[in-house]
């Protein structure tokens, strides 16, 4: 009995973690959001410090498009991130001591791994498009923090999507020790 208060202590103070995380990059989202609509409608000088030391200045002087798309990839990979511990805080909330193996976790679990790979692959994405860039004279100061992490990510998809396998074997388990008992 005390390892299962423990545990669920433990699961507590995860889905207290995720939603501090989640909140932090659901601002992050939108304060970089608010600041490209400022720099394009309102003040193309916002584009000097984007949001976070970003800066985009050579970019928006380049291009306009090519500005609309870099941000766009950053909002997308924020915004995936953010999406990655909603589902986490959704698993920490539906996650029963009592019956831990469910159809809901295990599908959160395997959406977890897909987000994961998606912002690999944006990051992948957005690399190509900024190396592309810099050939061409663009400057890009403080970009690398964004665009590192793309092995990690496709490394966290892979490992989270075996869980996964594991995971639903184990519901086939569950479910075939219900009908012998």
């Amino acid at each position: 009995m005390m390892k299962t208060s423990k545990t669920k202590q433990i699961l507590n103070i995860m889905k207290i973690i995720c939603w501090v995380i989640f909140i932090g990059l659901c601002v992050q989202t939108g304060a970089i959001i608010i600041s490209f609509i400022v720099s394009l409608f309102n003040n193309a000088e916002g584009a000097y410090s984007l949001y976070m030391k970003i800066y985009f200045t050579d970019l928006f002087k380049f291009s306009t498009w090519h500005y609309v798309m870099v941000v766009g990839f950053v909002i997308i990979i924020y915004s995936l991130k953010a999406n990655m511990f909603y589902l986490a805080i959704k698993i920490f909330s539906k996650m029963s001591l009592v019956q831990p193996f469910s159809i809901t976790i295990s599908l959160l679990i395997t959406k977890i791994s897909y987000v994961a790979l998606g912002i690999a692959l944006v990051i992948l994405t957005t690399d190509v498009h900024v190396t592309v860039l810099i050939r061409k004279g663009v400057n890009f100061p403080n970009l690398g923090t964004i665009l590192d992490g793309a092995s990690g990510y496709l490394l966290l998809g892979g490992i989270i999507f075996a869980i996964a396998q594991v995971y639903a074997l184990g519901i086939e388990i569950q479910s075939e020790n219900y009908l012998t008992v």
